[in-house]
């Protein structure tokens, strides 16, 4: 419910801003974490620089699956990475499974959230919630692509 309610005010503080372009925000030092074998890929990148396809891979043994996620982008800057702006994290809902060997892939319009992305070397940070395993197994993939 909480977290409805943040997505509520980020939409209409964006509508009212009417931010265009992306900024970045803090460093961060995110790294991966999770089990072993598991890998995201940004696929393409369109909409004006405003949409990504990604897609996580397990190469594991084990299957995982879960209901919503966290994602961010990020942006290297003179080696150094940055969070883009938007309180930081933005909340998506959607049942995910990904089988033991398998795959899933998910379309990301971030433009809401972040805005349009500048030319530049970014990565998109995908936080995923498990809840099949007890008691579940939060997963963070990282996937670097370019505009």
């Amino acid at each position: 419910m909480i977290a409805i309610l943040l997505v509520i005010i980020a939409l209409i503080i964006t509508l009212i801003v009417g931010r265009r372009k992306a900024v970045v925000g803090k460093e961060t030092t995110v790294e991966p974490y999770g089990p072993a074998g598991i890998t995201m890929d940004v696929d393409k990148v369109w909409g004006n620089r405003r949409k990504a396809q990604v897609t996580v891979h397990n190469g594991s043994g084990s299957g995982y699956s879960g209901i919503g996620g966290v994602y961010c982008i990020e942006k290297q800057v003179d080696g150094v990475w940055y969070i883009l702006k938007d309180d930081n994290y933005s909340i998506s809902y959607f049942d995910w499974e990904l089988p033991a060997g398998g795959s899933y892939t998910q379309v990301f319009d971030w433009y809401d959230h972040f805005g349009v992305l500048t030319k530049g070397h970014y990565r998109f940070v995908n936080y995923l919630f498990e809840y099949v395993n007890d008691p579940g197994v939060d997963i963070c993939v990282l996937a670097e692509f370019d505009i």
